[in-house]
């Protein structure tokens, strides 16, 4: 799963974790610099197999359900910082 910062800023995601659709927690001093990517896999080898030359920063566990379901992004303390909606189709 692939994450993007979009913006001009660097997002600091240290502490933060996915609490929602799959659990994976940011350690602390992981920086996002603008127009970089944050790839996470969930099967090293499979991930390895279908994206070649691809690094992956992290692996987290749980399991995202194709027929769709909602991504929370939190803080240690609670408090959803982002949530979307994920689903394998167009809306």
């Amino acid at each position: 799963m692939p994450m993007k910062n979009t913006g001009t800023n660097t997002l600091n995601l240290s502490g933060l974790s996915f609490t929602s659709g799959l659990n994976f927690g940011f350690t602390n001093g992981t920086l996002l610099d603008p127009g970089r990517f944050f790839v996470l896999a969930r099967n090293l080898e499979q991930f390895a197999a279908t994206s070649p030359g691809v690094t992956a920063n992290g692996f987290y566990s749980g399991w995202l359900d194709n027929g769709g379901e909602n991504l929370r992004l939190s803080y240690v303390l609670g408090g959803a910082v982002l949530a979307v909606s994920y689903a394998d189709s167009v809306p």
